[in-house]
């Protein structure tokens, strides 16, 4: 619990840190620890974390319409940093594409503020995006996730199919009360009793309701 950050809501701040540009799209890489256990027992499109993390960032390179926030684990911060995600990518990625980031594991973040942040999220399996789903956004999975599977992650189980979701996810930063959708504009299918945050006054709607900003209470 050492590295617990406490939520501010200042994300301005974050974003004039890592030059985020208004009015683009920026999405999360939510790093593993490339040691953990959980890729022996659970299916991912890659061999190892590393190898999922070197092809995130060669494909995220390549879609500079979009701007890509790798956040590390913030355990590495008392677990061996210097065998960790972010000496992995800059010992790889020496030049890192211009639309590219990288946020230490010490950084003075919350989960939170960096969920405000971002319209978008990438994990194989970690807990954040079941944590950024819950808050309406679209979450792509390169991995068997406990909670992939059900209709609210798009589920990259093989290699093909993670590069399709990552070259595919919204270029557009979503718009008050939208609905949150997957490539091509497929709204994501709740279950009848699902909410999700509405990006413009932060209330949970049931799916397909509006927003009291703009078109009265849901």
């Amino acid at each position: 619990m050492r590295n617990l950050q406490r939520y501010t809501g200042d994300i301005q701040r974050f974003r004039a840190k890592y030059r985020l540009e208004e009015g683009k799209p920026v999405w999360g890489v939510m790093a593993h620890i490339n040691w953990d256990s959980v890729s022996d027992y659970s299916p991912m499109a890659y061999g190892s974390f590393d190898e999922w993390m070197m092809d995130t960032v060669d494909q995220v390179s390549r879609i500079p319409d979009v701007q890509w926030l790798i956040k590390v684990h913030p355990a590495e911060v008392d677990y061996d940093p210097r065998n960790g995600v972010q000496r992995f990518v800059e010992e790889r990625f020496p030049s890192l594409a211009p639309n590219i980031r990288i946020i230490p594991a010490g950084e003075e973040i919350s989960p939170l503020e960096f969920f405000d942040v971002v319209d978008g999220g990438v994990t194989v399996y970690g807990t954040s995006g079941l944590e950024l789903a819950l808050a309406g956004k679209p979450v792509i999975l390169a991995g068997e996730a406990h909670y992939g599977g059900r209709g609210f992650t798009e589920d990259g189980l093989t290699v093909e199919s993670y590069r399709a979701s990552l070259h595919g996810q919204p270029r557009q930063v979503p718009s008050a009360c939208a609905k949150p959708s997957w490539p091509g504009g497929t709204p994501i299918r709740f279950s009848s009793n699902a909410r999700f945050r509405c990006p413009s006054c932060a209330t949970r709607h049931h799916h397909g309701g509006r927003c009291s900003m703009r078109n009265g209470s849901s």
